[in-house]
């Protein structure tokens, strides 16, 4: 790697890191983008226009729900079998695919008169266990990426499988 004469020599590897980084995103062209053109599906500039499906002056309700983390360790171990072994869904992943089941089931029928066919949920991966050796708990660094999870609104009014 050559330096640029008007930075100096790195002085950690940390900061040799940073160098590489730097020169390997000056070699990225940038995309000419407008800013209504996002990213990535999990950004956007500015406030993401939802598709309306509601009417205007509909209210809004605010409940408590309170799950038994017991209940919680039962379905993720009754979903383990669907899993890569020694890498089960974790509680988080478990309550985040109910909470996405049960609103998709409240808004279905709704989204499905409003020409809606797919819903999605995002969720934060945490990359320190998915490390090749993992990262210990002591790392304080960000590791995760958004993963994005879609399904046909159909999928999840299903009762029975």
């Amino acid at each position: 790697m050559t330096l640029s004469l008007t930075k100096t020599a790195p002085r950690s590897v940390a900061e040799h890191q940073s160098f590489l980084r730097e020169a390997l995103e000056a070699r990225i062209p940038v995309p000419t983008r407008s800013l209504k053109d996002p990213t990535a599906d999990c950004y956007c500039d500015g406030r993401y226009e939802y598709e309306q499906t509601l009417p205007s002056d509909t209210a809004c309700a605010q409940r408590l729900l309170v799950i038994p983390a017991a209940r919680i360790r039962d379905y993720r171990d009754q979903l383990r079998q669907y899993f890569p072994k020694g890498n089960p869904p974790t509680m988080c992943n478990v309550l985040a695919a109910l909470v996405w089941t049960h609103i998709t089931r409240a808004r279905g029928e709704r989204l499905l008169k409003n020409n809606c066919k797919e819903t999605n949920i995002g969720i934060a991966t945490d990359l320190r266990r998915r490390q090749q050796p993992p990262e210990t708990a002591q790392y304080m660094g960000n590791m995760a990426i958004f993963s994005k999870g879609t399904l046909k609104i159909k999928d999840l009014l299903a009762e029975e499988r």
